[in-house]
């Protein structure tokens, strides 16, 4: 099920966020988007464990998707998909009419799963990410 996260999600989404990226954030920062006002923080919960997460920073008419993973053990199961998904309705019904997103330029999966939403090449970050150095591609969607 599809929810807001709440502070008893965060030990789960920092435990994702260690297995998945080279960098992750800290507990106190995702903790820092459940008081942004400009953040938007579901996660895909069940039983009470997290599954997957995302993050939308909504600014006027634009948003940008900030970070989304699915623990390992349900990558390829659409947890991803349903997530941005709600994100861009939610978004949409907020008056957003563009999403922005960087990719790593290695990522092929988040680049088909960002495609095949409906989202865009528009540029290139160069040296965007650390650990290791790549670029980034940028893509946007309008809504």
């Amino acid at each position: 099920m599809i929810v807001t996260v709440l502070p008893g999600h965060i030990a789960d989404i920092a435990r994702i966020e260690k297995a998945r990226f080279s960098t992750p954030w800290s507990e106190e920062g995702l903790s820092f988007e459940l008081t942004a006002d400009y953040a938007r923080f579901l996660a895909d919960v069940e039983d009470g464990q997290v599954r997957a997460y995302g993050i939308f920073h909504v600014f006027g008419d634009e948003a940008e998707l900030v970070n989304i993973a699915a623990d390992e053990e349900y990558e390829g199961c659409g947890l991803g998909r349903a997530l941005l998904a709600r994100l861009i309705d939610d978004a949409a019904r907020e008056g957003v009419r563009s999403v922005f997103l960087e990719v790593r330029r290695s990522n092929l999966r988040a680049q088909g799963l960002y495609r095949s939403l409906g989202f865009e090449n528009i540029g290139l970050r160069p040296g965007y990410y650390n650990e290791p150095k790549e670029d980034a591609l940028l893509m946007a969607l309008s809504i």
